[in-house]
């Protein structure tokens, strides 16, 4: 990788009507955390949410009369209650920042022909095998891959192919479930349902956030991952710094991927592994990536995503600023597994450039190791304007935490 200058060409998107201060669309908002709803809400629009009654929240729960229930699960009754609400006051917009609340809030919009997450790319993106077949249509992607059901075809893959792979399931998030087998004495996963088994890319790992307005991408900022937990593949940190962008080639294939899964507008998150001259997908998203990635970007370019999507998707012109040169990192805690037998943070009385903290342990709990992303005791996001004052803050941090 090498600096160069990020894209910050302004676009914009054309309008249906023209909209005035006081001229407020209606939301179907699906599925969001507090964050997102809240960052939706400051929009100014009206808000109607739908999500799984295990999912609403006490803050969402106040909105008396604003707040649908249903199994997404289940796509006919999904849409019976959109149709039904949308009939009553309807809506402007779908809207949904969640992995999973792409797929119904894409239905849902193509249903009621309205603004929303495009069926076929959330489709694409929601199935890791579809992904790459879209992508390995293009050529953009060298590395072997084959929809598994069971071990028999893992077995027969190996065969074919040399170690190491990776096997994962379709439609898992958080790293759930996801091996990588090295030696041909390695245990098999116990495969269940549809999984997607391919080589294994070598490299540093990266994700690319970037915007699109009408098929015109832009690259806002490329972060860093850091990974770990028991596999070796959760991830445990992320760093966005203004040193880290793409290479003109690099980025000319990061926007042809797009093309391939048929992102047009909108938040775009895309995995990938990068040795050398070497550039291979992990994975692709047409939402804005897990662990608050959406803050990190904001706290260090200035460009906050979830607005320009929301109001990109309510008919407003959006431009993407030029980015800011700062620097955030989010940070989750590692500990050894065992009962918690003494705890401290600083998270009490926290420094002011602590953005956020996530603290989920107390005396008596059993740390379990940490397997994928739903493993994860807490973490913390801090911003500074260059690297050297990004690594102190997190150090501080760090040694002011304690767990035995």
């Amino acid at each position: 990788m090498r600096p160069m200058t990020r894209c910050t060409t302004c676009l914009t998107m054309s309008v249906k009507r023209k909209m005035s201060m006081s001229d407020k669309r209606h939301i179907l908002l699906l599925g969001p955390t507090d964050d997102y709803f809240d960052k939706v809400v400051a929009c100014g629009h009206h808000v109607t949410v739908l999500t799984e009654p295990g999912r609403l929240t006490a803050r969402q729960k106040i909105r008396d009369g604003v707040t649908l229930l249903a199994d997404f699960r289940h796509f006919p009754s999904l849409l019976l209650r959109a149709s039904d609400a949308h009939q009553h006051t309807p809506f402007d917009a779908v809207i949904s920042f969640t992995e999973y609340g792409m797929e119904p809030a894409a239905m849902i919009a193509a249903a009621l022909n309205l603004p929303g997450p495009d069926l076929r790319s959330t489709l694409i993106c929601r199935d890791k095998v579809r992904t790459r077949e879209a992508v390995g249509a293009h050529a953009l992607s060298a590395l072997p891959f084959a929809a598994i059901t069971d071990n028999v075809q893992l077995t027969q893959f190996i065969a074919d192919h040399a170690l190491p792979v990776v096997v994962k399931p379709r439609s898992a998030t958080g790293s759930q479930q996801v091996a990588i087998l090295n030696h041909p004495g390695d245990a098999l996963p116990a495969i269940a349902g549809d999984w997607l088994v391919e080589g294994f890319a070598p490299g540093k790992e990266y994700s690319c956030e970037t915007f699109s307005v009408n098929g015109r991408h832009t690259l806002v900022a490329v972060t860093e991952k850091l990974l770990g937990g028991t596999s070796g593949l959760v991830e445990v940190g992320h760093k966005i710094l203004p040193q880290t962008t793409l290479t003109p080639a690099f980025e000319q294939w990061l926007f042809q991927v797009l093309e391939a899964i048929e992102l047009k507008n909108g938040v775009g998150h895309t995995e990938i592994k990068i040795e050398g001259d070497t550039i291979n997908l992990i994975e692709c998203h047409n939402r804005p990536g897990g662990d608050r990635i959406w803050q990190l970007v904001e706290l260090a370019t200035g460009i906050d995503l979830i607005t320009l999507a929301t109001r990109l998707l309510c008919g407003e012109a959006v431009s993407v600023p030029p980015p800011q040169s700062r620097c955030a990192a989010m940070t989750y805690f590692q500990f050894q597994p065992g009962p918690v037998t003494l705890s401290s943070h600083p998270f009490i009385a926290p420094s002011a450039w602590v953005r956020w903290y996530e603290w989920t342990l107390k005396l008596g709990d059993e740390i379990a190791p940490m397997t994928d992303s739903f493993h994860r005791h807490g973490g913390f996001i801090v911003d500074a304007d260059d690297h050297f004052e990004l690594n102190q803050r997190i150090a501080q941090v760090l040694h002011e935490t304690v767990v035995r």
